[in-house]
């Protein structure tokens, strides 16, 4: 909790005596994704079933597979991210996504929202952040405005996407070590106690979707969770060291 207020404080913008300079800059921008699709009769496993990618076919009556092969027209992306200045090198990120195709119900839901501050001191830069943010992860999926490489990522991706969302705080520090370069990030966070169970259901799957926030994971049979709840009241915590 300590290392916690630590990074919320560096988070916070330095404080000063000039007189208000007007609105702060704000920057925005958008995605739309529309997609013509033809399938195969497996169900999506966003619906229960255990079809590997993002559309599938439909269950007309109900047995848990697939009817016949489907071709549908879909939007399967609607996102936005904001970004606020709030001086002193620190900014206020915020990106929210709805989709309108069958496999995902049409929810709408908060991927991120963080305050980020960077520093500099001497030979070392420092990086915080505090909100809901993806892990730092090599390669992590992020359905943001810049969008993700390929509509079809990887499966590592996939679940990164899926079940884990960092809600907490998180601090880094890099610098220039001789020859190399090195970062040290550390991070404190609550909920995702349930990472993993999605692959203990149903296995690896390919697809572009990424969970919200306040949002719920379909598990085969029809059952759903909330992916980043908090379940035991303790945090958690984890290190990353990158040369």
């Amino acid at each position: 909790m300590r290392l916690a207020a630590l990074l919320l404080i560096m988070a916070l913008p330095a404080a000063h005596a000039a007189p208000f300079d007007g609105p702060r800059k704000v920057t925005w921008h958008g995605l739309l994704d529309l997609r013509a699709v033809r399938t195969s009769p497996n169900v999506s496993a966003l619906r229960g079933g255990q079809g590997k990618l993002r559309f599938g076919g439909r269950d007309r009556d109900r047995n848990g597979t697939g009817d016949g092969n489907a071709t549908t027209f879909a939007a399967p992306r609607l996102t936005g991210a904001l970004t606020v200045d709030l001086g002193g090198a620190t900014q206020l990120q915020f990106s929210a996504e709805t989709d309108a195709d069958s496999e995902s119900a049409g929810t709408i839901g908060v991927l991120e929202a963080a305050v980020v501050s960077t520093r500099s001191f001497s030979f070392l830069n420092a990086r915080a952040r505090a909100g809901t943010f993806f892990p730092p992860l090599a390669g992590a999926h992020r359905a943001d405005w810049e969008g993700a490489p390929t509509v079809t990522p990887s499966a590592a991706a996939t679940w990164t996407a899926e079940e884990l969302r960092m809600i907490g705080a998180e601090g880094a520090l890099s610098g220039a070590f001789g020859p190399a370069d090195a970062e040290l990030t550390l991070g404190v966070f609550s909920g995702a106690d349930q990472a993993g169970r999605i692959l203990m259901a149903r296995g690896w799957t390919l697809h572009d979707r990424t969970s919200r926030v306040q949002g719920n994971l379909i598990l085969p049979g029809g059952t759903t969770y909330r992916p980043f709840a908090e379940l035991d009241g303790r945090p958690g915590g984890y290190a990353k060291l990158a040369a």
